[in-house]
């Protein structure tokens, strides 16, 4: 049982839930989660089995590992871990210990039978959790808020350093399912337009940039009116055609048809042929069916551009595997700008800072066991 300590960043009833997904990055963010709300800043591979449900197999000695009956979450946990092995893996904990898993007051067990084969594989698929905040941390540096001990599989939480602000930011992006519905709100719309410097530090400074779909941006948007009149003021921007008609749309639709950022560069002629991109912001679980909402094949319908936009989806996941290359290849459409991306492009814009009341209550929050 637990009580919420501090302001209401958290829904106190969500906050200790676990990730539904077998994927292992959430897992990660999932420690890191941990580690920042609790009171003394620190996690580890012994409480990761504890709210796992599987800490016992790790001893070989439940039920469970005993008769080798594993739920479905475990097994496909397990297969993430054996499909995502490299030899970074390796390098990274060839001199792991064990010791922060192993209890000494339990008795040893030589049980080399489908018990001990299922412990060794949930201990391996937590050092494969590990590994993979420690490749977070080595792909970072300063920018990384989180102290990784590689021999004994713990995570802790330093004074929160100016450099790692934007990555607590991205992580609490990426936590909607542990946020009240009033901060989630917050929060995306924040992400919006955070994205939206991202953007401006990605192209030349002469490039246009604008909010055009996000939900704090449209105020200030250069595209206003109807939904259609918004189509036809971007069209004459990028001197392209459209191909919807008014009756297309509702007359008081003024809605963004899929796209929350636009930029182009200005060619300074009258010509056809403008440089675009067309960005949707996504941080919930399901991103990657987002990616196709800014992209060609969908506006083909709408406009045509003598020069296709490049689509982009932001996300605030950290979408990687050891070694910095993509999760999975196959979910990736278009230019993807993930967690590590993001904040490589903002080290180059130190003046660009995440929004910092949002920050400090996800920092400070803190869930007390009783």
């Amino acid at each position: 049982m637990t009580e919420r300590v501090g302001t209401r960043m958290f829904d106190p009833t969500k906050a200790e839930s676990i990730p539904s997904q077998s994927e292992i990055y959430y897992w990660a963010d999932f420690v890191e989660f941990r580690c920042m709300v609790d009171p003394d800043k620190q996690f580890s591979a012994r409480r990761l089995a504890e709210v796992a449900k599987f800490a016992d197999d790790f001893s070989a000695t439940s039920p469970d590992a005993q008769d080798g009956d594993e739920s479905d979450i475990v097994a496909a946990l397990l297969d993430q871990a054996s499909a995502l092995h490299t030899d970074d893996f390796d390098e990274l904990f060839d001199d792991a210990a064990s010791s922060d898993l192993e209890d000494p007051d339990e008795p040893a067990y030589d049980d080399f039978g489908r018990a001990a084969e299922l412990a060794d594989d949930r201990y391996r698929w937590s050092q494969e959790v590990f590994a993979l905040l420690a490749d977070r941390q080595r792909s970072l540096g300063v920018a990384y808020p989180f102290e990784i001990d590689f021999t004994g599989l713990r995570i802790s939480a330093p004074d929160l350093r100016p450099e790692g602000r934007a990555y607590v930011f991205y992580l609490l992006s990426s936590l909607l399912n542990h946020l009240s519905h009033q901060t989630m709100q917050r929060v995306t719309a924040e992400f919006e337009v955070f994205s939206l410097s991202v953007l401006q530090i990605m192209l030349p400074s002469n490039a246009e940039v604008d909010a055009y779909g996000t939900a704090r941006g449209r105020a200030t948007s250069r595209f206003i009116g109807s939904h259609y009149e918004r189509l036809t003021a971007l069209a004459a921007e990028l001197r392209g055609v459209v191909l919807a008609h008014p009756t297309d749309f509702h007359p008081r639709d003024a809605g963004d048809n899929g796209l929350d950022l636009v930029a182009w560069l200005p060619m300074l002629d009258s010509a056809k042929g403008v440089p675009s991109f067309f960005a949707q912001c996504a941080c919930g679980k399901k991103w990657d069916g987002k990616q196709f909402e800014a992209g060609h094949e969908r506006w083909r319908e709408f406009l045509h551009l003598s020069a296709p936009q490049t689509k982009i989806t932001f996300i605030p996941h950290y979408f990687r595997r050891l070694g910095e290359f993509w999760y999975s290849d196959s979910d990736v459409s278009g230019v993807l700008i993930d967690r590590l991306r993001a904040l490589r492009f903002l080290t180059s814009a130190p003046h660009v800072h995440p929004p910092a009341a949002t920050v400090d209550a996800a920092w400070e929050f803190q869930l007390d066991v009783v």
